[in-house]
């Protein structure tokens, strides 16, 4: 059998021994071997032996059984972004208007022209009013190059105005208290109460 290398890769054995040239070896031998692509930019496309496409296991092992004089071969190309998708939401869902959206938890994956995929993290965010948020909006727009995906599910909110504000000063237990009580802007009370230490 032959082992085919080339510039942007290598055939080498699971220990990493470079596997080149012509070798014998004995017919129904299960040989198992990797491709190193040597060429950041590129990724593996497709792994042939004879007439048949190989399948790598969850660790990128392949196996060749030997049954012919047959030439293991791979196909490379450069790779390309080819999907985007949102596999994991935001913790964040609500919002105000005027708030950018707030990545934490969210996982983008970008599914590769070798059928590999990754999460990424160079996107930007699209807003559906202007460079932020606005009241009303149920979702934003992540995207790389001319991919897009959707994240959905949010809720933006006006700013909730505090209105008639009241502030008390007393003294628990010997420690000043200021206590700030307001009406928001949905007639809901709100109070702030700051406790100081005590001598």
């Amino acid at each position: 059998m032959e082992w085919i290398n080339s510039t942007n890769y290598k055939l080498t054995t699971e220990d990493g021994t470079d596997l080149t040239g012509s070798v014998e070896v004995e017919e129904g031998t299960a040989l198992k071997f990797k491709v190193v692509v040597t060429n950041s930019t590129m990724g593996v496309t497709k792994v042939v032996a004879g007439d048949d496409t190989l399948t790598a296991d969850a660790n990128g092992v392949y196996t060749v059984t030997v049954n012919d004089d047959i030439t293991v071969s791979a196909l490379v190309q450069k790779l390309a972004i080819t999907s985007i998708a949102v596999t994991q939401e935001p913790t964040r869902k609500e919002y105000f208007t005027g708030d950018k959206l707030d990545p934490a938890g969210m996982v983008v994956t970008a599914t590769y022209n070798n059928g590999t995929t990754e999460a990424i993290t160079s996107y930007t965010v699209k807003y559906a009013h202007g460079e932020a948020l606005s009241t009303g909006d149920t979702s934003v727009t992540i995207v790389v190059g001319e991919l897009e995906c959707v994240v959905e599910g949010l809720t933006v909110r006006d700013h909730v105005p505090f209105a008639n504000i009241q502030a008390t000063l007393s003294e628990v237990e010997g420690r000043p208290v200021l206590t700030v009580t307001g009406t928001l802007g949905d007639a809901t009370m709100a109070t702030l109460e700051i406790k100081g230490c005590g001598k």
